[in-house]
């Protein structure tokens, strides 16, 4: 008797889902959604841009920095070898001619290592910078974009909202695109991650 009544109860919550999960889909607002997730990838974009910019700057002043401090203490390693040279024997000109060369040995290879990173910083700048481009067009295309300063005062500026340029009647769920304007969003899907398929699901709306 139990086990009948589990059975059926299972078959009911079964379909339940299915009427839920159908019902879900027809009520999505897709449109929305699609913009969502293109606004969260736009920004991502921008903000590996700008992550690779400030790792490019960190790397040059590090290599700026290493630089002087090689050519100040080779200046001092010379005048010290060149006392040494000209006294007698002094252990603590040979203490200090041995700390000056082991320091200028850490900031040669600290040089070494910021080369290293500026060149891996660059690689990646020039990356981003050429999807951010391909992006924005596409995106600038389709969307208003609305650009804030930093409230924190930083100097760029961020990313507020991207809204669909082309209209849509009010409390509209399904909504389509212009075939134009479809077509960009098509191009776009192929360089953002659209993992739960929000735009491709609305770029099939008509």
């Amino acid at each position: 008797m139990f086990d009948r009544f589990y059975a059926v109860l299972l078959i009911f919550s079964a379909f339940f889902a299915q009427k839920l999960t159908a019902e879900d889909i027809v009520n999505t607002n897709f449109r929305e959604r699609c913009r969502k997730t293109i606004s969260g990838q736009y920004s991502n974009a921008l903000a590996d841009k700008a992550l690779a910019e400030d790792a490019v700057t960190l790397a040059g002043d590090a290599i700026n920095k290493s630089k002087k401090q090689i050519e100040a203490d080779e200046v001092k390693l010379k005048a010290i070898r060149e006392k040494i040279q000209s006294s007698e024997y002094s252990p603590e000109l040979i203490n200090e001619r041995d700390a000056v060369t082991a320091q200028i040995k850490l900031y040669k290879e600290q040089l070494s290592v910021s080369q290293g990173q500026l060149a891996s910083s660059q690689k990646l700048l020039d990356t981003s910078k050429k999807r951010i481009e391909s992006i924005r067009k596409k995106v600038e295309s389709i969307f208003n974009v609305t650009m804030v300063s930093d409230p924190e005062g930083g100097p760029r500026k961020l990313l507020a909202r991207i809204e669909w340029k082309s209209p849509c009647p009010k409390y509209r769920v399904l909504c389509p695109l212009p075939s134009k304007d479809l077509t960009v969003l098509k191009e776009l899907r192929k360089e953002i991650d659209d993992s739960d398929l929000s735009c491709d699901r609305y770029a099939k709306i008509k």
